[in-house]
């Protein structure tokens, strides 16, 4: 995980919940502003931030929904073990046919 990323905000977008993240270290990179979440550069813009989702409820959600998405899509631990088994797919094709024969016969 590289520096400056809070998982408490992975956490929170996977329970649907919009998230409000300052602009210091990795969390701005861990939403997208205006889609999965707000970034908030003052004091000031946290209290906007917070009061406008108190105000629009079908913003929570959509907010929620999109950060859902977006842990689903490239957070979880599936994903990247789903990346693994592409990877590795791919290298097996790529395999000259003796070691590709010699890989199946030992699985």
């Amino acid at each position: 995980m590289p520096a400056g990323f809070a998982i408490p905000v992975w956490e929170a977008q996977w329970k649907g919940r919009p998230v409000v993240v300052g602009t210091g270290g990795g969390l701005p990179s861990q939403i997208v502003d205006g889609v999965t979440g707000l970034v908030a550069g003052h004091d000031g813009g946290f209290v906007e931030a917070i009061l406008g989702l108190v105000q629009d409820p079908s913003r929570v959600d959509r907010l929620g929904a999109a950060g859902r998405r977006m842990v689903q899509q490239r957070y979880l631990i599936t994903r990247f073990l789903a990346d693994v088994l592409r990877l590795l797919a791919a290298l097996l094709n790529d395999a000259p046919p003796s070691s590709r024969q010699q890989t199946q016969a030992r699985v």
